[in-house]
Parts: structure tokens; C-alpha cells; sequence
């Protein structure tokens, strides 16, 4: 059950405002009494964002570290392999 509940918070997470997909992960992680980690993978479409876009990703990392989370950023151009080789570690 755990990871169909981890898997409709990441499916929430594109559906919704990333506002909501932060405290969607914080209440998930709270009621599986499991820590949470938030992930950025950066790759070189990193390097063609504004300076807004930029300071917006860091917001949303700033709020994830005050609702409990971990945060790591990837480095790499598939996020999803990323964030799988992360998660196997």
C-alpha cells in the first residue's frame, strides 16, 4: 500500500501546484511515519532557466526543508533514471 500511495502523491504532485505537492508529500510522509526527500535533478536544461525560474526551484526547496524534508539535487539529463539510481543507493 505504501507505494501506491507514494505513487498517487507524485501523480498529485504534476496535477497540482507544487505548493500543494509539498505539503501533499509532508502529510503523506507524516501518516507512513517515514522521513520524505525532495529531489531536484538538474541538467542542462537548468542552464536556460531565468534567474526567476531559478530563485522559484530554491523556494520550493527552502519550503520542503521547513516541512521535514531532505533535500538532494541530481545531476543528469533523465531525471527519472536519477532520481531510480538515487533511490537505490
Amino acid at each position: 500500500m505504501p507505494l501506491r500511495q507514494a505513487i498517487a502523491g507524485f501523480l498529485k504532485c504534476w496535477l497540482d501546484s507544487k505548493d500543494e505537492c509539498v505539503r501533499s508529500a509532508k502529510r503523506m510522509a507524516n501518516s507512513l511515519k517515514v522521513s520524505w526527500i525532495a529531489v531536484y535533478v538538474e541538467n542542462s536544461r537548468h542552464f536556460n532557466l531565468s534567474e526567476r525560474e531559478k530563485l522559484i526551484v530554491e523556494s520550493y526547496f527552502r519550503m520542503a526543508k521547513r516541512n521535514g524534508a531532505d533535500t538532494v539535487t541530481l545531476y543528469g539529463e533523465n531525471a527519472a533514471e536519477e532520481i531510480l539510481s538515487y533511490a537505490k543507493l
